[in-house]
């Protein structure tokens, strides 16, 4: 029995409840057609609200980059045709199709040679896509990662040599398509990156953000 003692609620006073967080930036998911959220489980509980604690005078006023419908839509404008234009993207809408496909299915075939020539033409699509990843992840954006003081002091506590691999598997849903040999190469988190990238531009090409 899993009994839900506490509830969640944003800054802005919206509980996260079946609605989860909502992003100003979309970008697809394979998790967007698995069964793994909230509203999937029998009797999730209902959305609500509380008194905010931030206003829409103060709300984003901690930002040294704050927001604005403008920026936010040229932001998505740029991510849109990334989402279009990259081949990376084609790669995650044919795993989106693959993995709808297999999570909606209703009906299994009996023939035992068809289910075999179904294995086979799995495996050949899971691999296609594992080379297409590793490739992309040669040309992945430059990055530096940056810890947290107790994620550091977590770490030096910890004798098991594996446990920070070990944490950040477990850190993430893995996809259906995956396995342990998975490429690192993560096409929404890479875009996330763009994203920071185009909005650190954004800064730099005035004093203010655009409004």
């Amino acid at each position: 029995m899993k009994v839900t003692i506490q509830k969640w609620y944003a800054p802005n006073g919206s509980s996260i409840q079946l609605k989860g967080v909502p992003a100003d930036i979309t970008v697809p998911s394979l998790f967007s057609v698995m069964p793994v959220a909230e509203s999937d489980l029998d009797r999730p509980l209902p959305w609500d609200s509380v008194e905010p604690m931030l206003t829409k005078v103060d709300e984003g006023a901690w930002l040294k980059a704050p927001l604005s419908i403008g920026l936010i839509k040229r932001l998505n404008d740029a991510s849109r045709r990334r989402q279009i234009e990259l081949p990376e993207f084609s790669t995650l809408s044919h795993m989106l199709s693959w993995t709808s496909a297999r999570v909606n299915r209703t009906e299994v075939p009996l023939s035992l040679n068809t289910r075999r020539n179904e294995r086979i033409e799995d495996l050949a699509f899971r691999e296609s896509v594992r080379k297409e990843l590793e490739k992309y992840g040669k040309s992945e954006l430059v990055s530096k990662e940056v810890k947290l003081d107790a994620a550091i002091v977590q770490a030096k506590k910890q004798t098991d040599p594996n446990w920070e691999k070990a944490s950040k598997s477990m850190s993430r849903l893995r996809g259906p398509l995956e396995d342990e040999a998975w490429p690192d190469y993560d096409i929404q988190l890479t875009e996330a990156l763009q994203i920071a990238c185009d909005w650190s531009i954004e800064l730099n090409k005035s004093p203010s953000v655009k409004r």
